[in-house]
């Protein structure tokens, strides 16, 4: 499958998810017995996949040129999360945990686990209640240990920086099989992060170049500014290479 080929079956996937949720099934009028569950995506060991295939300058144009918007201000976003690089030094995909997402997920869906990732340092309330570590892995494999697949959405990935509970937005079923697709090729990461530009409708503010409403909506409210700026400079700085 090539990369737009990927991203068109990604994007309807989550429009379907959108979908779902802004029209819920009817209950059914006789009882249906669920079908098995079905697990999507095997994470390779250590998160490496020797030979992991790598991005072309064509991929991204490619890309951008799919997604309507100008092939430095796509560029800009790459080089803002991840400086134009998806895999980090161990062949791994980049990936940042976030120990205040944990916090909410284990909350909301494995509470009697709380308190134990909070004494690990797995877990916190607030974002910024600590720095980051040089290296996240490490924690994120002691959040594993924890619970898999919330370990996982508590973390970002790859290329895009994609976080892991928005895996529905950018056309998987779990994290699991997202993260999995991740650690396969720079290609997927890709692809994940232009399907969640288009589900989340991002696609026009990264047109107009408004930097402001892109980082809203792409990195959350919380730096917007810098992020905007960030995007800003990252535009210029792609537009002259």
């Amino acid at each position: 499958m090539n990369i737009i080929d990927q991203i068109t079956s990604l994007i309807g996937r989550a429009e379907d998810y959108i979908a779902s949720q802004a029209s819920p099934a009817p209950v059914p009028l006789v009882p249906v017995t669920p079908a098995p569950a079905v697990v999507v995506g095997v994470l390779p060991a250590d998160f490496h996949i020797a030979g992991a295939e790598r991005l072309t300058d064509q991929d991204i144009a490619d890309v951008a040129r799919h997604l309507g918007v100008e092939l430095a201000a796509f560029r800009a976003v790459i080089l803002t999360e991840t400086r134009g690089s998806g895999f980090d030094h161990d062949g791994r995909p980049k990936m940042l945990f976030e120990p205040h997402i944990f916090y909410r997920l284990l909350a909301a869906q494995k509470p009697d686990a709380l308190d134990g990732a909070v004494t690990d340092d797995l877990a916190y309330q607030h974002w910024g209640a600590e720095p980051y570590p040089p290296d996240s892995y490490p924690r994120l494999l002691d959040a594993v240990d924890v619970g898999q697949e919330l370990a996982l959405q508590s973390a970002s990935w790859g290329i895009g920086q994609v976080l892991g509970s928005n895996h529905k937005l950018a056309g998987y079923d779990s994290a699991v099989a997202m993260v999995a697709d991740a650690c396969a090729s720079e290609r997927s990461q890709l692809a994940q992060m232009a399907a969640y530009i288009a589900a989340t409708g991002l696609g026009p503010a990264l047109r107009r170049r408004d930097w402001a409403a892109f980082a809203a909506g792409y990195n959350g409210r919380g730096q917007v500014t810098t992020y905007a700026g960030e995007l800003e400079d990252n535009y210029h700085e792609g537009d002259q290479s």
